[in-house]
């Protein structure tokens, strides 16, 4: 089956893409994603998977250490201004969703679950040795 030029010329840019982007030496952009409303220990849980995933290599855009330093500095923040900014940062950044246990009942990361699987981003289900219960 023939492609057509247009086809064709926007598949050999995207599979260039792909492959420098493999070839980049840094490490891999993980966001952490899980229940945090109604979760007692939520903040416990979030370090703890996110230090065990840094010693591994990778970077980790944690989602409660960001609402953290908003609250630090003041900055008034709510559930849509946070999964607006969660979501950008998958979108833009993210090469893989780790998820924490817990995250299919949270509608927060079934959201970026979602939003990964849409734009083809990996997603996985952590390992339950890097999570605390």
């Amino acid at each position: 089956m023939s492609l057509d030029p247009i086809t064709a010329s926007v598949l050999n840019a995207r599979e260039k893409k792909l492959s420098w982007q493999k070839n980049l030496n840094r490490e891999p952009r993980l966001y952490l994603a899980g229940p945090i409303r109604g979760i007692a220990n939520f903040t416990e849980r979030f370090a703890h998977a996110s230090g065990h995933l840094r010693s591994r290599g990778y970077r980790v855009f944690n989602p409660v250490e960001q609402d953290a330093a908003f609250e630090r500095h003041g900055t008034p923040i709510d559930v849509r201004h946070c999964l607006e900014l969660d979501l950008v940062w998958i979108c833009r950044w993210a090469d893989v969703v780790g998820l924490l246990m817990g995250w299919e009942v949270s509608s927060g990361a079934m959201a970026e679950f979602y939003t990964a699987k849409a734009i083809g981003i990996e997603t996985w289900e952590l390992p339950r040795e890097l999570q605390l219960p």
